[in-house]
């Protein structure tokens, strides 16, 4: 149902938002994230961090990332247009 029914973009770029200030960085615009979203985690992280798997930081971003996209999932999460 994640990213066929349900567009979860805005929950996860929010997630990986907060991340990003909790390392003191800003903020990327929604239209930044949006295309990595169905790429999956290890592409947000490499857009958002320029970090990808094996780099020293990203399963310490990785794990704070899921650990606030899981406490806050389907705030902003709707259904695509069209869906009923």
């Amino acid at each position: 149902m994640d990213g066929t029914l349900l567009d979860t973009a805005l929950d996860l770029a929010n997630a990986l938002n907060a991340v990003r200030l909790s390392c003191k960085l800003p903020q990327l615009p929604i239209e930044t994230i949006r295309p990595t979203v169905s790429q999956g985690a290890s592409m947000m992280i490499k857009v958002g961090f320029g970090v990808e798997v094996g780099d020293p930081e990203f399963d310490e971003i990785r794990k704070k990332f899921l650990k606030i996209y899981s406490e806050n999932i389907a705030e902003e999460t709707k259904l695509f247009e069209g869906m009923k």
